[in-house]
């Protein structure tokens, strides 16, 4: 019986000691949870200023579908799909001068050039004179 007896003692022992430290792990735990919780306030989910902030909270993440050179943000002007709005163009009987445009050879080469089929780019310009307006148009 003196064996039973020195394991009992033994195994008390060991059930004090592993007693205590669970007791010393739980309010490791309670004060880790604590902490925990003080770390996620913002001003977000509190009543704290925003200037308290660790750092900004990070944003949503958006659709990955977009294109990445937006970065959440519109571009300057129209937008994409909208249609365009531009001012009609004068009539022939209201322009006052015009100009006609034609390269002999190449700006970048010198290389020998081929008329296109493409319809002249047409710039319209209105000038203030002593005239009420003058209206000009350049053709190239």
């Amino acid at each position: 019986m003196d064996g039973t007896n020195a394991e009992l003692r033994r195994l008390r022992k060991d059930n004090r000691a592993l007693k205590a430290q669970l007791a010393e792990l739980l309010a490791q735990v309670a004060r880790l949870e604590v902490e925990l919780a003080a770390a996620r306030k913002n001003s977000g989910n509190s009543s704290k200023p925003p200037s308290s902030d660790i750092a900004k909270p990070r944003r949503p993440a958006q659709n990955k579908d977009k294109d990445k050179d937006k970065k959440g943000k519109r571009r300057r002007g129209g937008q994409p799909g909208h249609p365009r709005h531009e001012r009609p163009a004068f009539d022939p009987e209201d322009i006052d001068q015009a100009w006609d445009y034609t390269l002999t050879a190449c700006p970048d080469c010198g290389g020998k050039l081929t008329p296109g089929n493409e319809p002249p780019r047409v710039v319209q310009q209105v000038e203030i004179v002593a005239r009420p307006i003058q209206v000009s148009e350049h053709r190239g």
